[in-house]
Order: C-alpha cells, then structure tokens, then sequence
C-alpha cells in the first residue's frame, strides 16, 4: 500500500514496528543471538524470576493500528499505520478511490473514527491539554465494532470476533474500544511516564457506552520462574563450545556457506527456537487471561529496551482455523 506522503504536515509519521515472537516458525522469530542475552539478562537483572513488577507486560489485541492526536497548531489528525497524519475528512476515502476505483471498509472505517473523533470537545480537550510545544500522539489499537467479524454466545457470555480473536461484548464500546498503548510529542519523543499515565487516566475517565478508552497493562498473572529454562540453555551453550572449540555467537555467525559449516549452524538454530518454544508454552500457561475476553498474545518489554511477543495456544488455534476457513 502506497503512503499518504503528501498529507503529512509537521507532526513525524510514525512506522510500524513488528514485535519479533519467543519460539514462533515465523520469518519473524526472535533472533538466536538476542534470545541468548535476554536470558543472561533476566538471569542477572531479574534472577530467573519474572513478574509484572519488574518487567512491563502488555496484552496485543486483535484490533488495527490508529494514532491520534494534535500538531503544533493544534490541528486535529488520526494515522492508520501506514498513512502518516491526515487532516481533512475524505483523505482516505479518496485514496482508495484513486487507487481501486472505490471506497473500501477500511477507508470507510477511518473517515468514521476520523468524523467521531475531531467532533469530540471532551477528547480535543484533553487533548490540548497534555499537548507538546511540536503537538502530541497517542498509539493504539482499535476494536472498531462495525468490522467484526461475528457474534456469539448470549447473555454475560456474548462475544464478537476480531479477526481471530473473541472479547466479551459487555466490556466494550458499542462503536469502538481505544487500547491506549503510547503517548509521544510531535517529534516522536517519548512521554514521561508519569504525564502518560495521567494522559491514559483521563482518557479512561472519557470512556461512555458508545466509546470506551482502555490500557493494555497486565498484572494480575503470578512470577514466572525460568531458572530450568536457563540452566538447559547454559548447559547447551557449554556442550557446544566445547564441541566445536568456538563460542557460540561465532557459530551462530558464521557467514560460510561449506555444507558442513551450514549443518552445524542450523543444528544450534533448531535447537535454540526448541528452547524459545518450550519457553513461550512455559509463559503463555500463566498468563494466558484477557482482560476484555480471549487474549491473542502478550508483550514483554525489559530494561533494556529488547522487546518479544508470546501467543496464546488459543489465538494459534483460532488463527488455524480461520486460515483454512479462507483457503490462505
């Protein structure tokens, strides 16, 4: 999909950023040499034991990327995920026009949260109110009710589906439910934790029937302990290099094509995504709950900024499903 590049003024576009997942088959698997330090580091930093305390643990929803937020002039805007800001109503309307001949539902979906959201004085408020000198955005994911896929269940138990996902109807906004994950100024700097946190606490006072603003934290899960986990790890580094007379990152290196050289990196690879596998089914047994229905995965973010996703044998299941459902 093209960008937007002519609408963007002032406020920085913001890329998306793919969270690499602990022991998935995927393209998009933690690197070997990453998942090595960060259990040298949990190990040093955390001793083995995990918890919401010390590590920021974050639910994924099922939604789509949406940003929001004022520039410097205090001109409303909303981004998709690719878009960069838009200004005026009818932009992404038009630019799926010009490119497919019609409007689409996704188009349509963003001119709708675009109307919803700038016609809000309570939103534009508060809005100005935590605003930067280079204007403020807020990231987050959007539950957007006229995109779901199907309802279910009946009573306390009714549901609708996101994708591949199921949350419970009575925990979210008739139109649309706001997971606030981020809060940044015009240049795409970060907020302080304290300013975010009372942004996100506003917003949540915001949420009605119709519309509902809502964090992603999780805290209710118990510690995690991965010293078995860790010491495997260790011990199969150790075998290696004694093996092979080289430490392990170089094996993992190794730029040389010889068949040999090739059979003995991939044989480190597939054992180390063992590890990460047998990890990731280790987390998601004890904290595999959501907070507004099914949980598609979780996020962790450690002190030292490396970043991995876990997802729920649920999600897995139900992403299963749906691919064989659609053929893909």
């Amino acid at each position: 999909m093209k960008t937007f590049s002519k609408f963007i003024k002032e406020v920085s576009a913001t890329t998306r950023k793919s969270i690499p997942h602990l022991g998935s088959d995927t393209s998009n698997n933690l690197d070997e040499r990453v998942f090595l330090d960060l259990l040298d580091f949990i190990e040093q930093n955390y001793k083995n034991i995990i918890t919401p305390d010390k590590v920021n643990i974050t639910e994924k929803f099922d939604g789509f990327g949406i940003r929001f937020g004022l520039d410097s002039n205090k001109r409303f805007f909303i981004e998709s995920s690719r878009s960069g800001p838009v200004y005026d109503a009818g932009t992404f309307r038009n630019f799926a026009i010009n490119k497919f001949g019609s409007s689409n539902p996704i188009a349509e979906s963003y001119e709708d949260i675009f109307k919803t959201l700038s016609s809000c004085k309570e939103l534009q408020d508060i809005l100005k109110k935590y605003t930067e000198q280079s204007g403020i955005k807020i990231l987050a994911e959007a539950l957007y009710l006229p995109n779901k896929k199907e309802n279910g269940g009946e009573g306390e138990d009714e549901y609708v589906v996101f994708i591949a996902t199921r949350y419970k109807k009575q925990k979210l906004g008739t139109w649309a439910t706001f997971i606030l994950f981020d809060a940044i100024d015009g240049d795409s700097v970060e907020f302080d934790q304290n300013k975010k946190a009372a942004l996100f606490d506003d917003l949540k006072r915001l949420s009605t029937n119709e519309i509902k603003f809502e964090t992603p934290d999780i805290n209710e899960i118990s510690s995690i302990d991965v010293s078995r986990e860790t010491s495997q790890v260790k011990n199969f580094v150790k075998q290696i290099e004694k093996k092979y007379g080289k430490a392990i990152n170089e094996l993992l290196s190794n730029p040389s094509r010889k068949r040999s050289d090739l059979q003995i990196k991939n044989a480190v690879k597939n054992k180390i995504l063992q590890f990460q596998k047998e990890l990731a089914t280790k987390i998601a047994s004890g904290i595999m709950k959501g907070k507004l229905g099914d949980i598609e995965g979780v996020v962790f973010k450690l002190a030292n900024g490396v970043m991995f996703k876990v997802v729920s044998d649920a999600f897995k299941k139900a992403k299963a499903e749906r691919n064989k459902e659609y053929g893909t």
